[in-house]
């Protein structure tokens, strides 16, 4: 069975005969036995998706711990684990994404374990993506804030790993791009240093919104999305951190990935791309020249502030996403589904130390490729690797199985912005990121 291609093992060669076929395997097997033919060929490309809500609530009660990172424990809206299932000719990937200021090690490792049991997916083949949701809490420290951390992220992966392999079905697949400007430039020249703030005039942003749209082949309903666009979700950022006054939201991205679903009836999963110097062109804690002296002084406005920017921004980047995925045709039920990996050591910038940055690629039909890794990569990275690709449309995911601070461009270094403060690489890491990437799309574009 296994070498016809019917059923796979669950890892490490071995298989469970006792355990329930889901709804999606079994289907999955007997359009691969029965189908036959031309018709098993129109059926080759399979998906689902789901959708999990990772809750916090009670997380900062002081049975737990009590308050930390400033969180009041109010839930303005919930941040979700969504998961993409995608399978061509027996290649079967996994697309996680969290709406997390960073998924740690833990949870990745949670996330890889209980996708791959729910879904049979190969560990190697599951990406987990933290789109760095600032208004979200991190791990902690105390031991039942870890566990209750931990705890909500496994409930909510569960969920939307049994959503997606219960949906599991013969697909379609296609992708669009539009051009979205809500994002800026961070870097703000105040008292010789650059700061984070508005209406930079500094450097350039990638305004691309590319779309991923999945249909299902009987209903021609939307199965499941991914938006790739260059924009950190900070909206709201740390305001009120000081006085324990945050609240907890999945931000302006996590807006606009529950109106797709609304919209849709479809898990929206979001790629934060190449942010490293990029956020959106309002927010509720930035800073600004004093009029007077010229010194650098912080604007903090209310979190009920910053939740209604991020509404206004989530709205605009709706209206753009609607024109893109009505626009998609999506007719691929072939596509080539490839993964390559790469990694390469570069000098920190303490001359004695160095770093490895690992790079992922996958392949999606002959017109999209997926580009990840860890760090944060400054827009101009981003446009170079994307107009170097030699595939049509070229996502980049930051903060991709993890985090590794920020990688600046050449002139980043040169100009001494934020970024360079908060890398531990020394200059022309982004630019072999670059040279790495496009080796390996090379490699995957040669693939039949």
């Amino acid at each position: 069975m296994t070498e016809l291609g019917y059923t796979e093992d669950i890892g490490e060669n071995r298989f469970a005969p006792l355990e329930a076929l889901t709804r999606g395997v079994a289907a999955k097997l007997l359009v691969d036995i029965f189908g036959g033919g031309e018709s098993n060929e129109s059926a080759s490309l399979f998906a689902g998706a789901g959708v999990g809500v990772i809750d916090f609530t009670g997380m900062f009660d002081d049975t737990v711990g009590g308050p930390y990172e400033g969180f009041s424990g109010e839930i303005a809206d919930d941040p979700y684990a969504r998961v993409l299932l995608l399978e061509s000719n027996r290649m079967r990937v996994a697309i996680v994404t969290l709406d997390l200021v960073n998924a740690p090690a833990e949870a990745i490792e949670l996330c890889r374990d209980y996708v791959h049991k729910i879904t049979g997916t190969p560990l190697n083949n599951i990406w987990v993506h933290a789109t760095h949701v600032i208004s979200t809490p991190h791990i902690g420290t105390r031991d039942a804030q870890i566990a209750m951390f931990l705890s909500a992220c496994t409930s909510a992966i569960t969920k939307a790993a049994k959503q997606a392999i219960d949906s599991f079905q013969p697909a379609v697949a296609g992708v669009g791009a539009g051009i979205c400007d809500v994002n800026a430039n961070r870097n703000v020249l105040i008292d010789g240093n650059y700061y984070y703030g508005l209406g930079s005039t500094y450097g350039e942003s990638n305004k691309t919104m590319t779309i991923l749209r999945v249909d299902s082949t009987a209903t021609g309903d939307p199965i499941g999305f991914i938006i790739n666009y260059g924009m950190k979700p900070d909206v709201i950022n740390n305001t009120q951190m000081s006085v324990n006054g945050r609240a907890i939201s999945a931000d302006a991205p996590g807006y606009l990935c529950t109106q797709m679903e609304s919209k849709y009836g479809a898990p929206t999963l979001y790629f934060m791309g190449d942010v490293g110097d990029q956020i959106p062109q309002k927010t509720s804690d930035y800073y600004e020249a004093d009029p007077a002296t010229g010194e650098a002084n912080r604007v903090e406005l209310s979190v009920a502030e910053g939740l209604a920017f991020a509404q206004e921004i989530g709205d605009k980047m709706m209206t753009v996403a609607v024109e893109i995925t009505d626009s998609i045709n999506t007719t691929d039920n072939n596509p080539t589904i490839a993964l390559k990996s790469a990694s390469f050591s570069w000098p920190n910038k303490d001359g004695a130390t160095s770093g490895t940055v690992d790079v992922k690629s996958l392949r999606m039909g002959d017109d999209l490729a997926i580009v990840g890794l860890k760090p944060e990569i400054n827009a101009l990275t981003g446009l170079a690797l994307q107009a170097a690709s030699p595939f049509a449309h070229t996502m980049i995911v930051s903060f991709l199985d993890g985090d590794q601070r920020y990688m600046p461009d050449a002139q980043a270094y040169a100009d001494n912005t934020r970024e360079v403060s908060r890398t531990d690489l020394s200059p022309g890491a982004a630019e072999k990121f670059v040279d790495v990437s496009l080796e390996l799309l090379n490699a995957l574009k040669i693939i039949p």
